[in-house]
């Protein structure tokens, strides 16, 4: 028996050991949010774009303008619509192949609408009523209390992805609502009133929260409701098949750990359907008592003007880098499925001309070499342009959406996966 330090990799190797490789994990959640938000800034972008054309000072401002400024403005324009409309497009497509591809499966099944999983489902509004021959949609049974329905796991869980996890962004400011509580006795016998069922909320909370800034997670407690619930009518064999449908050959999943996940995952939601109103029934009390106290709302108000600048700094910020990457490129429709940046899926003897690093399992960031660069210094030198070339330009994009060529080129290279 060999004992080998933790801390040298080079003994694990002596001793035939292979090292540990880095776990793939499937697209953080975060990114969901942020998506989100650059997609309406590109909208709201749009839009003040075209009601700056119907106004007669956009072109006099143009014309004060000199020929290098005045095309530098028009491909920051053409680049950005470029982008906007071929996401769009890829979006349309996608939404349609997704519907089709998925169809396989669908899952039919007969709930008691007193049932805390119909309830659960319910509340998602991610299922469709199954309908009759006749087109008719079946209703309830108001004798048995049963409905008929009809599911479909990774098209609840890809809505989610696309559109992100509610308590993943929410700021709970508990040490000011803990000064608020200690000022008011009435807070204070509540909370003793209801300390059971409160501590049981905040665990269940704080349970559904520490995901998010857990790295090692593969799939969140809402992910693991739907892949638990079809492998609960359907068996582990199928849902072993659709988690590759889903996320790709990196995230097969055993039986056993798809079995052994069933239980916690459903008692994990039974107790958040019981308590989670708790929490958030605590939280209405306590804001209730804000107003009445000037020393707190003044508190409270000061608090909630600095988020608010905050955030709006920090998303202007965002949103105007977004702008300024996706404006360094033309993005072109590659196919029916994809769209990428037109100098990732230039010709395949510019592949070496590029260097691409991997940003997290859905992002790559790829540093165009400028092939104009000595034209354009020259240009700047003579101060025939105004703004100083760069040797290099800033790519970042999902390699899914890459070329399967490319995306052999990165593979060999370590950085991303083959997906189907």
């Amino acid at each position: 028996m060999f004992l080998v330090s933790k801390s040298n990799p080079r003994r694990r190797n002596e001793v035939g050991r292979k090292p540990r490789q880095e776990r793939v994990k499937v697209k953080p959640l975060e990114y969901a949010f942020f998506n989100r938000l650059l997609s309406d800034s590109e909208m709201t972008w749009m839009r003040e774009v075209l009601k700056s054309f119907e106004d007669q000072q956009f072109y006099e401002v143009l014309e004060s303008m000199s020929y290098s400024e005045r095309q530098k403005l028009r491909d920051y324009i053409e680049n950005v619509c470029s982008h906007i409309k071929a996401r769009i497009d890829y979006e349309k497509r996608k939404g349609v192949e997704e519907s089709q591809k998925y169809n396989k499966y669908n899952v039919g099944e007969t709930l008691r609408t007193d049932s805390w999983v119909y309830k659960l489902m319910q509340a998602n509004g991610c299922y469709l009523a199954l309908t009759s021959k006749e087109g008719e949609e079946y209703h309830c049974d108001t004798s048995k209390r049963k409905v008929t329905i009809e599911w479909n796991p990774i098209n609840s869980i890809n809505q989610y992805r696309r559109f992100g996890d509610p308590f993943r962004h929410l700021y709970f400011d508990m040490n000011f609502y803990a000064k608020v509580v200690g000022k008011h006795p009435r807070l204070m016998a509540y909370l003793n009133e209801h300390k059971e069922k409160l501590k049981k909320a905040f665990d269940v909370i704080n349970r559904y929260r520490s995901q998010f800034p857990n790295h090692n997670w593969r799939y969140t407690w809402y992910e693991w409701f739907w892949i638990t619930r079809y492998a609960q009518k359907e068996g582990f064999g199928k849902t072993q098949q659709m988690l590759l449908s889903l996320d790709g050959d990196g995230q097969s999943l055993s039986r056993k750990r798809i079995r052994d996940q069933i239980t916690p995952t459903m008692n994990f939601w039974k107790d958040f359907q019981a308590y989670a109103p708790y929490f958030f029934e605590f939280l209405r009390i306590v804001r209730s008592f804000i107003p009445n106290n000037q020393e707190l709302k003044q508190e409270n108000n000061n608090r909630l003007k600095q988020r608010e600048e905050e955030n709006l700094n920090n998303g202007m910020k965002m949103v105007k880098g977004h702008l300024d990457r996706i404006a360094q490129h033309n993005y072109v429709p590659i196919n029916d499925k994809q769209y990428g940046c037109k100098e990732c899926e230039s010709l395949p003897t510019y592949y070496d001309d590029f260097k691409a690093i991997r940003k997290g399992p859905e992002r790559l960031r790829i540093y165009h070499s400028n092939q104009n660069y000595q034209k354009e210094m020259e240009e700047y030198k003579r101060d025939s342009r105004h703004e100083k070339p760069r040797r290099k330009t800033v790519c970042y994009i999902d390699p899914r959406k890459l070329s399967l060529a490319v995306r052999v080129k990165l593979h060999k290279e370590g950085k991303v996966l083959l997906y189907k």
